[in-house]
């Protein structure tokens, strides 16, 4: 992949590949890679191979997408293995662009048999890379549909689109509604059109939702759904009424959806907004693990959401639960010094003496306790004082863990 990696290096220099993140990417460089394979003489990727590059795809839509490289190769003794490797790209991209992948932001290059044609294995099949590059981190509610909306938003007025690659210039030209009459998969279809929805959900596009609803999607899945009544306008919100009165959350996309709006404090109000009875939150809580329950009750203790606490409590949630460590929401918000969280969460029932695998209980914590990595430590007057609210809760200060008593420098 030599000569495409430096086409990569040429375009970043120029600046192509930077676009601005609407969801406030970090700027740190994400890189992923995978091989397809091939039947000798062949370019179509049967089904096992789609699968992969579809688990690719779901990888790298974690972030934010900047430029995909395939190349194809080929065996000597195939036959013209120089348009066979290039078809085989070709066959690559044309299966990452029906997943949603924006097709001018995938490059193809062909290798005929210059280069090692075969996967490290037994199998001996000829191959296909791909090599992605992007930037870590995006805003939660984005993840799982970031290359669509870059796709859709580099068609707005004033936007300019990298041309990475010609043929077949429709691809290139296409907006995904356009593009979507080309995939015959029905359960790709239905992912497509679900991202899709997604970006005009989150846009407040009511033309452009409208546009794709009459290209007669299939139901919608809990997380259009869940971002129809979080972010979306009157309209969106009918559209997906009847999936919300059958919304299953503890479907995969749905609850992991549901735990993110809940702890992305950006979107608070639309948080609390998943409490509603018709969102079916409270049948969802009563079958969270220990481990979500922690979560849970951490990201409203750090809201200091005395509310959402008293919600979590009345619908079954252990306000004390312990993760894979042993360690509660308390033992969270001490750790990475929340006065607030602490407060509330103590003033909610949480327990004071919980103690985790090694034997820690939050008072333990106050001992090593800082606002986060390179913060520092809070000040001594305020650490006394989150003493005194965990002892005034019933925290006994002469518990031991296995490193001894707890330090006498925390207390007051």
């Amino acid at each position: 992949m030599q000569s495409a990696k430096h086409f990569l290096s040429v375009l970043a220099v120029a600046g192509l590949l930077v676009h601005a993140n609407d969801a406030g990417a970090y700027s740190n460089k994400a890189t992923f890679a995978a091989e397809v394979f091939f039947e000798q003489g062949d370019d179509a990727l049967a089904t096992a191979q789609q699968e992969k590059l579809r688990a690719f795809a779901d990888r790298i839509d974690k972030h934010q997408l900047e430029v995909i490289i395939a190349v194809g190769h080929a065996a000597p003794g195939e036959t013209d293995t120089k348009a066979l490797s290039e078809r085989r790209a070709a066959s690559t991209r044309f299966t990452l662009i029906q997943l949603g992948i924006p097709p001018y932001r995938i490059y193809t290059e062909g290798k005929a048999d210059t280069q090692a044609a075969y996967a490290q294995d037994a199998t001996q099949m000829p191959r296909a890379e791909i090599e992605y590059v992007g930037t870590y981190g995006a805003a939660p509610y984005t993840h799982g549909f970031n290359s669509m909306w870059t796709w859709h938003r580099d068609f707005l007025p004033g936007q300019e689109r990298p041309q990475l690659n010609n043929p077949p210039a429709t691809w290139d030209t296409s907006r995904p509604e356009q593009f979507f009459p080309a995939i015959t998969n029905p359960a790709w279809r239905l992912r497509f059109l679900d991202k899709y929805r997604l970006v005009a959900i989150l846009r407040n596009d009511d033309s452009l939702l409208r546009e794709i609803e009459n290209l007669r999607p299939p139901a919608a899945s809990a997380q259009t759904a869940l971002m129809a009544i979080a972010f979306g306008t009157p309209f969106a919100q009918s559209v997906f009424a009847s999936a919300i009165d059958r919304l299953d959350v503890t479907e995969p996309g749905g609850h992991e959806l549901a735990e993110q709006l809940w702890c992305d404090n950006s979107w608070r109000t639309s948080a609390r907004r998943l409490s509603f009875p018709r969102m079916k939150i409270p049948q969802m809580l009563r079958t969270l693990s220990a481990a979500e329950q922690k979560r849970w009750t951490e990201c409203a203790a750090r809201r200091t959401d005395v509310e959402a606490l008293g919600f979590l409590k009345s619908n079954g949630v252990n306000l004390s639960a312990r993760n894979e460590q042993g360690e509660t929401a308390l033992h969270a918000v001490v750790s990475r010094f929340d006065p607030g969280g602490i407060r509330v969460l103590v003033a909610a029932g949480a327990d004071p003496n919980a103690q985790d695998a090694s034997g820690r209980t939050p008072l333990h914590g106050l001992a090593s306790a800082n606002y986060g990595p390179m913060t520092g430590r809070p000040q001594a007057d305020q650490l006394r004082q989150a003493w005194a609210t965990l002892t005034a809760a019933g925290a006994n200060p002469s518990i031991q863990d296995y490193r001894g008593s707890i330090p006498a420098p925390v207390k007051p």
